[in-house]
């Protein structure tokens, strides 16, 4: 294949849409950017194109946050849109390794369960390919499968389900009706109940406000919609916020439930959506996730009652993909910070009197469950890059260096050896020549700057030799940018 990878452009709004649902193997509505846009001014857009030779293949929805690559943080799914051509493990491998190096190495995938692929093909290739090279999440969604030989009634697996919906149709027929709605007021009205609603149960705000709300329904059009419950009175007892993913597919989010209204209860919307659904020819309702953080918490009471609705799980895959970070200099090792050496780094700066006094330390107690909180807060901020560094030839931990306050113009430099038999030796001048490269080619064009004590004499000294000047002087700091850097 001879693959060419095109950033993506406003103009070609219409061609990434039509080969998303119209001729892709896996596209949803998530992955348009007529969906996408919605976010325009939230996210910093950095999708790609992708062609063989002059034929469009793919499609790779993106942003940018921070340093961080995201696919993608303004929907709930994302990750690679393919011809089914081209979803062969060869293909479909090359493909992802231009995309790794494309992003540098810095992706963050979320991946469409497999009910979105066509002509009965699984997402089970590109999640073995993805697994190669990348850390997996597993979260769990739950989905309702529309059975045409099936009364939708009998797809609930509880006896007494299937009573209560018997005795709620022949009693509430006349009195609730049930309907798709398009209509700016029921948006509205939908909103300040929905509003009410979360404050009540989970005391939260709606993910969007009223007016996002709107934007959306005017940019989706029939491709989403609210379905309602009303009383007699045609005020609302219950909804939800529905999208049509694909052809196939309902995707429910904001189900709620008016508690101040008598037969509110979202059990018989959510009946009354997959008889709609099963009349419109859908195949599959989606009712969302029940767990978040790639497992780590589970909602057992969404699972719980989902699964009464006659809901069957599916496994929604995330993945991350981080280039190793390593480098080599002529004594040294350094490479990725990892989660074992925080008891090295508490163990050290207990114990390393000239690093507390040098360094920017100010009441921290040094014990390893606090470097392991502390490690864990830098591994999630997105713009930093910690590293640890290694003597070669015993391999002994001498200390740490890296980039933070990483923006779009310029990143802060930093290093800080704690065994003291390693001081005086030229292995803080080697190790931060190394960053600096390190950080020119991980990070080109970004203006790059340090800070320390004005009472480090030494290290001053050394950072001049290395080529910084003095910026600025405020209190006990000075600021040193890097010379013909900028």
């Amino acid at each position: 294949m001879k693959l060419l990878i095109k950033k993506y452009e406003s103009t070609n709004l219409k061609l990434w849409d039509d080969f998303t649902l119209n001729k892709s193997l896996n596209g949803t509505i998530y992955h348009t950017m007529t969906f996408l846009s919605y976010h325009k001014n939230r996210f910093e857009d950095s999708s790609i194109m992708i062609y063989d030779k002059n034929k469009l293949i793919s499609v790779f929805p993106c942003c940018k946050v921070n340093q961080e690559y995201y696919s993608h943080r303004g929907s709930t799914c994302g990750g690679i849109v393919i011809l089914e051509k081209y979803y062969t493990l060869t293909k479909l491998t090359e493909i992802m390794n231009m995309i790794y190096s494309y992003y540098n190495g810095n992706i963050h995938i979320k991946l469409s369960e497999t009910v979105y692929f066509k002509n009965n093909i699984k997402n089970d290739l590109l999640n073995f390919v993805l697994s190669q090279k990348c850390k997996s999440y597993q979260d769990i969604s739950l989905f309702f499968n529309i059975n045409r030989n099936v009364n939708i009634i009998d797809s609930f697996p509880k006896n007494d389900n299937k009573r209560l919906l018997l005795k709620y149709i022949k009693m509430n027929e006349k009195n609730i009706t049930f309907a798709v709605s398009n209509k700016i007021e029921d948006y509205k009205n939908y909103y300040y109940l929905l509003e009410k609603f979360l404050k009540d149960k989970n005391d939260v705000k709606p993910l969007h406000n009223l007016d996002e709300f709107i934007l959306l329904k005017e940019l989706l059009g029939e491709n989403q919609f609210l379905f309602l419950s009303k009383d007699s009175n045609g005020d609302i007892l219950s909804g939800a916020l529905v999208f049509l993913i694909n052809n196939e597919t309902y995707y429910t989010v904001y189900l709620m439930t008016n508690y101040d209204k008598l037969n509110s209860q979202v059990f018989y919307l959510l009946y009354e959506l997959f008889e709609l659904a099963k009349k419109n020819n859908i195949n599959t309702v989606n009712l969302g996730a029940c767990s978040t953080g790639g497992g780590e918490n589970i909602l057992y009471s969404k699972y719980t009652f989902k699964q009464s609705c006659g809901c069957q799980p599916n496994v929604k895959y995330s993945f991350t993909y981080v280039k190793d970070r390593c480098f080599l200099t002529k004594n040294l090792i350094i490479k990725k910070m990892e989660l074992n050496e925080q008891y090295l780094i508490s163990y050290f700066w207990q114990n390393n009197k000239y690093a507390n006094e040098m360094f920017f330390i100010k009441n921290n107690t040094f014990n390893y469950d606090n470097q392991v909180k502390w490690y864990t807060n830098i591994e999630n901020d997105g713009c930093s890059i910690y590293l640890s560094i290694f003597e070669k030839v015993n391999n002994n931990f001498i200390g740490y260096c890296g980039i933070k306050n990483i923006t779009n113009n310029d990143c802060e430099l930093f290093i800080v050896i704690l065994d003291n038999n390693y001081y005086k030796k030229g292995f803080g001048k080697e190790s931060f020549q190394g960053l600096i490269n390190y950080t020119k080619e991980e990070l080109p064009n970004k203006k790059i700057y340090l800070n320390v004590k004005n009472d480090n004499k030494i290290a001053i000294q050394m950072y001049k030799k290395l080529k910084f000047s003095i910026e600025s002087e405020k209190d006990d700091l000075v600021k040193m940018y890097l010379k013909n850097n900028y």
